[in-house]
């Protein structure tokens, strides 16, 4: 007996460091609009963590008391709209004495939170009253704006923030490329100081410049295809698919395999799973798409000769019965088996001409 007392008490204590710990536990929460798998992979990637400051918990605090005075609130309206005395005096209890505890001193974790909006943005309608928006409804901390704009045939790649902390919108990285619309691994030296103290983020920026591993700018892919088929990256046999392998953006993939188109795909965002299709090497004939069209063409004649067949017998008055009905009948049948044709050929047409057509 007493054995089991001190089991049940140890797993009591244990219990409650764990309840303690969500308890305390915060999140950075962080969006991205619009949203860019570019800049989401490499926070999920590089950035964890958000070092915990005495300002930033003070406004993360504040954050999470609104969200529980919301939550209560409703409650308290649900108790109203029952009128129970003892309910309502229950709710408003809890509503008026809650508080929520200060968070731990530690390090935050970072929450990439998904903005769901259809508005456009770019430099010039960026302003602090859609951050505000932004940040209120969907109980943010940073949010982070990475626009893309085309200045004649260049592309300026921008990245904005807004925080709760400054509430104020900041420019931290503009880069123009030719012919490139990707961030690339230096957009990580401007997201540095978004998540780390400046130690750290000279450090990971020291790393970043010098080719330190543990600074991670390249991104997992799972290749996949419907055959087996040789794995070309920037020109280069490097596997045969199924394939996994990691590389930094932008590269070129091109899939080759005996008796199949080469297909070659541009790869500009990180995506973890690609899938391509190689067609047979007989859907680049354009012969078999002519003798398609060429089918479906008389195919749809003798359907309407057929029909102007079955026109001409209903008009014409034959005393012999057995013969009349005997040529509406023939005109019925080659009417069935000519529609009939002319959906089997309709299906090759456009079959080819989905893969074939010029």
């Amino acid at each position: 007996m007493v054995l089991f007392k001190n089991y049940r008490f140890i797993f009591c204590f244990i219990f409650l460091i764990i309840l303690s710990s969500f308890i305390y536990a915060a999140d950075y929460n962080v969006g991205i609009y619009p949203d860019n798998s570019e800049i989401r992979s490499f926070i999920n990637i590089n950035f964890l963590q958000k070092h915990y400051t005495d300002s930033t918990a003070e406004v993360i605090n504040n954050r999470l008391n609104k969200e529980n005075k919301i939550t209560l609130g409703r409650n308290l309206a649900k108790a109203y709209e029952s009128e129970k005395a003892s309910d309502i005096s229950s709710a408003e209890s809890v509503y008026n004495n809650s508080n929520i505890e200060p968070i731990l001193p530690v390090d935050l974790t970072v929450k990439i939170i998904d903005i769901n909006e259809n508005f456009s943005i770019d430099s010039t309608s960026l302003n602090n009253k859609t951050a505000e928006y932004l940040t209120n409804k969907y109980n943010l901390d940073l949010i982070i704006f990475p626009i893309k704009e085309e200045l004649s045939d260049l592309n300026y790649l921008t990245l904005y923030t807004y925080d709760t902390e400054t509430r104020e919108i900041n420019l931290i990285y503009g880069e123009i490329k030719q012919t490139s619309d990707v961030y690339g691994p230096s957009v990580l030296k401007s997201m540095a100081y978004l998540f780390m103290n400046d130690t750290d983020a000279d450090q990971f920026i020291y790393n970043l410049e010098n080719g330190v591993e543990d600074v991670k700018s390249e991104f997992e892919f799972n290749l996949t295809s419907n055959v087996n088929a040789s794995v070309y990256l920037d020109g280069i046999l490097s596997g045969i698919t199924p394939f996994v392998f990691k590389d930094s953006l932008p590269i070129s993939i091109s899939l080759r395999s005996d008796g199949y188109i080469e297909q070659t795909i541009n790869i500009t965002s990180p995506q973890e799973n690609i899938y391509v299709e190689l067609k047979p090497q007989w859907m680049s004939d354009f012969n078999f798409y002519n003798k398609a069209r060429n089918n479906f063409y008389w195919a749809f004649t003798r359907v309407l000769s057929s029909f102007a067949l079955s026109i001409v017998s209903n008009s014409i008055n034959l005393e012999d019965l057995r013969l009349r009905n005997a040529i509406k009948s023939f005109a019925i049948g080659t009417s069935v088996l000519n529609l009939v044709d002319l959906f089997s050929n309709l299906s090759d047409y456009y079959r080819f001409a989905d893969y074939v057509s010029p």
